[in-house]
């Protein structure tokens, strides 16, 4: 029965280990650079890198009230589990397998490239949106809804 646990508690942390490092860590080591430097080059608005932080930094504060609530409303037995190696190496290998598929899989790098210029797009200046449209031909260049303005 152990060993069913365990499996399930490393399953439980592949999952969070991915979810996690999807929403935060990418979007900081991926997004905030490019957007950086979109905004020296006067493709997009100056403050646009530091809007890009708003979501992770939501997503950690919430990952920090979410453990203190269970670590106070949980066992003694229910908290051994939080904090057990397992899920540590379900969260290492999730976050692992995220990473890999950003590296090798070039679906997951195009699908990166499309929510950095949906995401960019209400901040581009007219150079950045020259820019898209030549880099990015093939693509249809992001629009800001309508419900944004």
């Amino acid at each position: 029965m152990n060993v069913i646990l365990e499996l399930i508690v490393i399953i439980l942390g592949v999952f969070f280990g991915i979810f996690f490092f999807s929403n935060t860590v990418l979007p900081i080591i991926c997004g905030v650079p490019r957007a950086a430097w979109w905004a020296v080059r006067g493709r997009v608005k100056p403050h646009a890198p530091f809007l890009y932080l708003i979501a992770p930094v939501i997503w950690v504060v919430a990952l920090i009230v979410v453990v203190a609530i269970l670590d106070s409303v949980l066992s003694d037995e229910a908290r051994r589990m939080m904090w057990d190696a397992f899920l540590e190496i379900g969260v290492h290998l999730g976050a692992g397998l995220a990473l890999a598929r950003v590296v090798f899989s070039s679906s997951a790098r195009h699908d990166m490239n499309l929510d950095f210029l949906s995401f960019i797009a209400r901040y581009m200046t007219d150079t950045g949106v020259a820019f898209v449209m030549e880099k990015y031909a093939n693509l249809e260049a992001p629009k800001p809804s309508d419900a944004d303005n």
